[in-house]
């Protein structure tokens, strides 16, 4: 009887430091984002949608744009592959940065297992756009 007991108490204290373990914490919005992410492709519908205006295209080979830890100038962005602006990116919660010399101060943040979308909604000239930057992590 005394060996079944502490067979169990042996299995149940193994059990319960099992159940113990810490979970790895869910990384920030900004530890995910940092680093250097390919461009891909770049979208602007109107709303409501304008065939004549609504644009797509793919970006040339060695666009990118790359998110730094850091204060001003923590964003690094090469849409043509042949010249690198820097800027200003800021957080604004859990889903949505700001990145001004892009005209969106709010982007709605969407990550795939290698992709990231930038979706934002911004007005020109009074009239309402959709624009969206779709990237992959190289």
């Amino acid at each position: 009887m005394k060996k079944l007991f502490f067979i169990l108490s042996f299995f149940l204290l193994v059990f319960a430091m099992g159940s113990c373990k810490k979970s790895e914490p869910t990384p920030s919005l900004k530890t995910k984002l940092l680093g250097k992410w390919t461009l891909t492709k770049f979208e602007d519908y109107q709303i409501p949608a304008d065939p004549q205006t609504d644009y797509s295209a793919n970006f040339p080979p060695g666009a990118f744009m790359e998110f730094k830890d850091g204060n001003a100038d923590n964003f690094i962005s090469d849409e043509s592959g042949s010249g690198a602006t820097t800027a200003e990116w800021l957080v604004i919660d859990d889903s949505h940065i700001s990145i001004p010399s892009l005209n969106a101060n709010n982007f709605e943040v969407l990550f795939g297992a290698n992709s990231l979308t930038l979706t934002a909604l911004e007005t020109v000239g009074g009239i309402q756009h959709i624009v969206k930057y779709t990237l992959t992590k190289p």
